[in-house]
């Protein structure tokens, strides 16, 4: 009888031992509470939704868990602290403190809607207590620019991340366009506009006529630029039976600069027209067929039936003009 006893009083005496240490642990880091204690956590990390629009709310949660001491659980307390970085431009979304829980991770979290344009990296940072030690995780969430109703969109985005207008749609409702700029060194304006009623010179004929005028620029030198720009209904059509009966070439493009593009069928420089803005025009080369020079245009018809130029411009790439 006293043999089996013995186990039972070992077990109890190692449990109350672990116990007692993590107590006097607890007790001799109470004081300095500020800094991050030796026991490791984990911390996990995600959002909802992980791709809107901006302005759109994102809900992150971060849970975070501690390792068991000796079969012992530890809760850990404090806050999770969330930032984001997005190209070269970073900020603050807010802190949450740590909800309390019982033999499960601790959660903590966050309601923002102030992620920029683009894709943003947000950490969330636990930042331990006594007992537990500090640790982070990230994930990605990117917000797209909204549908504009109307004939013109402008966004600044930040450095180093890609810059969209999001899609402008013109006023009789037969054309939008979309300006898409690679990462720039600094901050980036990028402009799109829809005008109906207008047209370029080149060419005139019903094939070719492609609804409405659309207005596309960037601030700054060193960004290329691709513009998906679609036409619904008779236009959609009118675009893609230009693009079938001329493969090589297709829409118009202008330019307050020089370029090369199709002229009457032939490459090579575009047209200087003076009484229409001081533009150079011609017809846009498929980059397919035309050896890479820029700008150039690939087509694509649509599921819904409409039809898209989609239109890659250089660096340093002046304001330019499609219709």
């Amino acid at each position: 009888m006293i043999s089996a006893i013995r186990p039972i009083r070992k077990q109890v005496r190692t449990a109350a031992l672990v116990a007692l240490a993590v107590g006097v642990l607890a007790l001799a880091l109470a004081p300095a509470a500020v800094a991050a204690g030796p026991i490791p956590s984990s911390t996990t990390l995600s959002a909802s939704p992980s791709t809107g629009t901006v302005g759109t709310s994102v809900t992150f949660t971060a849970k975070v868990a501690a390792a068991i001491v000796g079969g012992v659980i530890i809760t850990p307390s404090g806050t999770v602290t969330f930032t984001y970085v997005n190209g070269s431009s970073s900020g603050s979304l807010g802190t949450a403190t740590l909800g309390s829980c019982l033999l499960t991770a601790c959660t903590a979290r966050l309601s923002s809607n102030a992620l920029p344009p683009g894709t943003s990296t947000v950490t969330g940072a636990y930042s331990g207590d006594a007992l537990v030690a500090s640790s982070s995780n990230k994930t990605t969430v990117t917000m797209n620019p909204p549908l504009v109703i109307g004939s013109s969109s402008t966004v600044t985005c930040n450095p180093g991340a890609f810059c969209e207008t999001g899609t402008v749609k013109s006023s009789n409702g037969s054309n939008t366009m979309n300006v898409l700029s690679t990462p720039s060194a600094s901050k980036q304006t990028v402009t799109a506009k829809l005008e109906t009623g207008k047209t370029l010179h080149c060419p005139q004929n019903e094939d070719n006529q492609t609804g409405a005028l659309g207005t596309f620029s960037v601030n700054v030198n060193d960004t290329t630029k691709t513009v998906t720009y679609t036409g619904t209904g008779n236009v959609g059509r009118a675009m893609f039976n230009n693009y079938a009966m001329h493969t090589q070439f297709a829409g118009c493009f202008g330019s307050p600069t020089p370029f090369n593009g199709y002229v009457g069928g032939v490459y090579g420089p575009a047209q200087f027209v003076a009484n229409d803005g001081n533009l150079y025009e011609a017809q846009l080369s498929n980059c397919a067929n035309n050896g890479g020079a820029l700008p150039c245009f690939t087509n694509q018809q649509n599921a819904d039936g409409s039809d898209s130029y989609i239109i890659s411009t250089p660096f340093g790439d002046p304001p330019k003009i499609i219709g």
